[in-house]
Formats: C-alpha cells, structure tokens, sequence
C-alpha cells in the first residue's frame, strides 16, 4: 500500500469549536513511505512567529490544496461523526443503512430544510455554550490614558 500514496496523514480531530478556532486538541501528524511520522503545525504564521495549533477550516484547505497539488495521499481522521439521538428518534430510524437511506432521499427530492434545521439548532447551541464561556470569564478593564 505504502507504494500508491505519497503520503499518509494522521488527523485528531477532537475538541469543541468553531471551525476558525485554534483547538490544542486538533493535532496533525504525517509520514511519507518509510519515514515516521511527524506533527504539522498550521502553516499560517502566529503573531510571535511560532508554531501554533490547526483550525478545522485549515485542515480542510490544506488537505485540498495536498489534492490539488496532485499528491497521493491517504487521511485518516479520528473523529466521532453522527447526527443526534433525537434525529434517529424523531424520525424512527433504528439502524445505519436506515439513516443512510434517509439521508440519501433528503439531498435527492430537495428536503434540505431538515438539515437547515439540524444546522441551526447546532449552531445555536454552540453560541449558547461561547456565551457561557464568555461569562465564566473575569471582566477585563481597560483603562482610557
């Protein structure tokens, strides 16, 4: 195998964020054939010019830019994909290929308005745990001179 990439790249793609936010839990590794492999640092330069952690957004423009390029390679990438429990609920989807099949038939016949709304509540939900954060945080003051 290690004969037909170029290539094999290792993604963790754990931590919660946006895909702008810099998560020390996304990590990057890759190896060519017969090399081991090494961490990759986002290859947009932080203000103090060293390496800093990887944005979703990054790692998506970088493993298209690898496939523009033309470089053979293989990503695997460590992430615990699914849709919510009250998905499979509300719709009465009880196995994989189920979901598959519904999914499938939603982008088919144009339905995209469940998935709209899946999209919103999760983006909801992620403003409603930032503003959460947001006020854990002591205020900062700044003072005018």
């Amino acid at each position: 195998m290690s004969g037909e990439f170029e290539l094999f790249i290792g993604i963790d793609y754990s931590g919660a964020g946006a895909p702008t936010s810099r998560v020390k839990a996304l990590q990057v590794y890759a190896a060519k054939p017969g090399e081991p492999p090494e961490k990759q640092f986002s290859p947009v330069p932080s203000n103090n010019n060293k390496p800093w952690n990887w944005t979703r957004a990054e790692i998506a423009a970088h493993l298209t830019e690898l496939a523009r390029q033309g470089v053979r390679y293989v990503a695997g990438v460590d992430h615990g994909f699914s849709f919510p429990v009250s998905y499979f609920d509300r719709y009465r989807l009880k196995s994989w290929p189920e979901f598959l099949d519904d999914f499938v038939s939603l982008l088919a016949d144009g339905r995209r308005s469940r998935l709209r709304g899946l999209r919103a509540r999760r983006c909801a939900r992620a403003q409603g745990w930032a503003a959460a954060r947001r006020a854990r945080r002591p205020a900062q003051r700044v003072s005018a001179v």
